[in-house]
Parts: C-alpha cells; sequence; structure tokens
C-alpha cells in the first residue's frame, strides 16, 4: 500500500511539477513523501515476509509485537519455555 501510494505520489509531482512549486500554499514536496514512503516500504515489506515465512515453516509461531508501539518487528521466540 505505502509503495502504491508513492508511485502515485512521485507520477503527481513528475507530471505537475510546475503547477505544484506556482502554489501560494507551498509545494507539497511529493517527491519527498515518495522517498519517506519507500522507506517505510522498505522496513514493512521484509518485515511482512519473515512473518509469513516463519508461518508457512511452521517450527515456531511467529508473534507480531510493537517496538514502543509504533514500529512493528517479528518475535520468533518461544514463549513455552
Amino acid at each position: 500500500m505505502t509503495a502504491a501510494l508513492a508511485f502515485v505520489l512521485l507520477i503527481l509531482d513528475q507530471h505537475f511539477c510546475v503547477h505544484l512549486h506556482g502554489l501560494s500554499s507551498g509545494n507539497p514536496q511529493f517527491h519527498a513523501w515518495w522517498h519517506i514512503l519507500m522507506g517505510i516500504n522498505g522496513y514493512l515489506g521484509p518485515t511482512f515476509l519473515s512473518y509469513q515465512r516463519e508461518c508457512h515453516l511452521g517450527k515456531r509461531k511467529p508473534r507480531m509485537r510493537w517496538a514502543g508501539g509504533l514500529v512493528p518487528y517479528v518475535d520468533t521466540t518461544d514463549s513455552s519455555r
């Protein structure tokens, strides 16, 4: 989802660059938002794939945890010990 939104913003920025720079309220900087969203996607994508891999292998029951309530990560520690 983040990659798709980033792509749309990048295309909008490329096609309407002249018009966006002329806005009286300021430039929304869609290209900068593309970098931010692709960075988020670069973390969330592998995190999701790691979770799916652990589920598929069935060796451990993975859990999604949240570091600081904001950043998700996959916890594969065995809680039965």
